[in-house]
């Protein structure tokens, strides 16, 4: 009879350790990603249009831009690149008004087209990925339409000799608009500002296409990756 239990608890043992030793090298194997990958929105062309506010000294920017509905068809989530100084203050995907989350804590390999380590890092220090959710009915239209308003408070800068003649300074650096870095993009720019100012671009001063009651100034930008500076100067 003892011989007997001996033998029932022995061949339980040996069960029990085979059947944990299974479950731990499974739970090693089970892959550790993302449910949503940052996928950034695949754009061509943005339409900017940034208006100088001088009285409170600030650069208000509009971005409109389409994206195909079949390159997303299958994305529940969509993302941007913006520097952190900007104040995004709304974003509208086919004239709904969506909620924005920034994403927390990701890594290289949570994008889905390679991205080296040091512009991760680069990312991670001077911007923040900012996340859209889309719906199910938005995918029904064939185009996706956003339009994002967002601000950024400019750094004046007033001549000692005449208080009157002031300038306001745009450094463009990265991720000024929404930006996807793994895309080459064009950016179409419009400038907005008081009638008194004149626009100075690659240290070359534009000629306005339109001087009413606004100076408005159109640009075309091939390589917005690239830091460009503009000033604006009370003339």
């Amino acid at each position: 009879m003892r011989i007997i239990t001996k033998l029932v608890l022995l061949f339980v043992i040996v069960v029990g350790s085979l059947f944990f030793n299974g479950c731990g090298k499974a739970k090693d194997k089970t892959p550790k990603k993302r449910v949503f990958p940052i996928k950034l929105m695949p754009v061509d062309e943005h339409d900017i249009c940034i208006k100088y506010q001088a009285d409170v000294d600030v650069l208000n920017m509009k971005d409109v831009f389409t994206i195909k509905t079949e390159d997303v068809k299958d994305w529940p989530i969509v993302c941007f690149i913006m520097q952190r100084d900007i104040v995004l203050n709304t974003v509208a995907v086919n004239k709904q008004r969506k909620d924005v989350f920034i994403v927390d804590r990701y890594l290289n390999g949570d994008f889905p087209d390679y991205v080296p380590v040091k512009i991760v890092d680069h990312i991670k220090e001077n911007a923040n990925i900012f996340q859209v959710h889309l719906t199910d009915d938005m995918k029904e239209e064939e185009e996706l339409q956003f339009i994002i308003h967002y601000s950024l408070y400019s750094q004046p800068q007033t001549d000692i000799y005449n208080d009157s003649k002031s300038e306001f300074t745009f450094n463009a650096l990265d991720y000024w608009y929404p930006t996807n870095i793994s895309k080459k993009e064009v950016v179409k720019l419009n400038w907005i500002l008081p009638q008194s100012y004149n626009l100075t671009w690659k240290n070359e001063i534009q000629t306005p296409d339109k001087d009413e009651f606004f100076r408005v100034y159109n640009l075309t930008i091939n390589e917005p990756h690239i830091n460009s500076v503009f000033k604006g100067m009370n003339r």
